[in-house]
């Protein structure tokens, strides 16, 4: 079986060649990187060494954003035969048998669609940043579980969760072309709380696998992009979500939609206390493309650095 890791870089070559530099101990003999350059700037071709030309580099002259970097990779080694698609941030480290295990959770129940790893934050001593996460049906707010928590053991088993998070998650091809690539509108934030809900429509189950580990830095793509940024895309695509997946939640996510309009307004009257009126003002933006169906990639202006 041929697993296809989808690594995305935007502006990120550091954090992208240590990403790579794990995956060069990997254990399992039948993988591929697929390696997204998403509109940097430097290119990210120049900063590859030698030892990392066997990855197969697919170059955007622009940034398509999460969804449209994986989407591009995903059809690539689809149509190249893959049977396992793994999206992997580049600001997390592998352990070098992670791979195995989530490979064989996925054939031994075709029941599960998608698989994530345990991942912990990374420079700490096995803390967790996710072991996949919960989603409210009543008020569509979505937490990690484990976060912040020691391991322990206490979840040392294939557990199912209501989802996974993007930072690491494998699905097979089948759940691929029965379900469909992630949802190009969403760009960046919720995407894969969509793929998941989308997937439990199907039939599928999300899964952790326990024996799979992964260190996550935590948000270095985002954070380069400023709050603003993230604001609008946290805000309008969560719009989005109730819109599309309404019947996953309690009254056809109306009762969602009051959590969440009570939600932005503490958000935004914080923001502005804390003197930063662009992000509150960003998800006020949020809120109106939203509303009026602007999705995609979002305006310009609020990347870091912009007026």
């Amino acid at each position: 079986m041929t697993v296809a890791i989808v690594v995305l870089n935007y502006n990120g070559t550091e954090d992208t060649l240590e990403c790579l530099r794990s995956l060069r101990h990997i254990t399992y003999a039948g993988a591929r990187i697929y390696l997204v350059d998403n509109g940097s700037c430097p290119p990210l071709r120049a900063s590859l060494p030698a030892e990392e030309r066997h990855v197969r580099l697919l170059e955007s002259p622009v940034n398509l954003g999460f969804t449209g970097g994986c989407n591009l990779a995903a059809r690539t080694a689809l149509d190249e035969g893959a049977t396992h698609v793994l999206f992997l941030n580049n600001d997390t480290i592998v352990d070098p048998g992670f791979l195995e295990p989530l490979v064989r959770a996925l054939e031994a129940d075709r029941r599960i669609g998608i698989a994530t790893p345990k991942i912990y934050f990374h420079g700490q001593d096995r803390v967790f940043w996710a072991h996949g996460a919960r989603l409210d049906p009543w008020t569509g707010r979505s937490t990690h579980h484990g976060v912040y928590r020691r391991d322990a053991g206490q979840y040392d088993r294939v557990r199912e969760v209501d989802r996974v998070t993007g930072c690491a998650m494998i699905a097979r091809r089948d759940f691929i072309e029965r379900v469909g690539m992630l949802d190009d509108r969403f760009f960046a934030y919720g995407e894969e709380i969509d793929w998941c809900l989308r997937g439990r429509k199907g039939g599928y189950r999300m899964a952790v696998v326990p024996e799979s580990v992964v260190w996550h830095k935590g948000h270095r793509t985002s954070g380069r992009l400023g709050r603003p940024f993230i604001a609008y895309l946290q805000t309008r695509n969560h719009l989005l979500l109730l819109r599309k997946n309404a019947e996953s939640f309690v009254a056809g996510g109306s009762v969602a939609i009051g959590y969440f309009a009570l939600s932005l307004a503490w958000r935004t009257a914080g923001a502005v206390a804390r003197g930063d009126a662009r992000s509150a003002g960003a998800a006020l933006l949020g809120v109106r493309d939203g509303l009026r169906g602007r999705f995609g990639r979002p305006p310009r202006d609020l990347e870091r650095g912009r007026a």
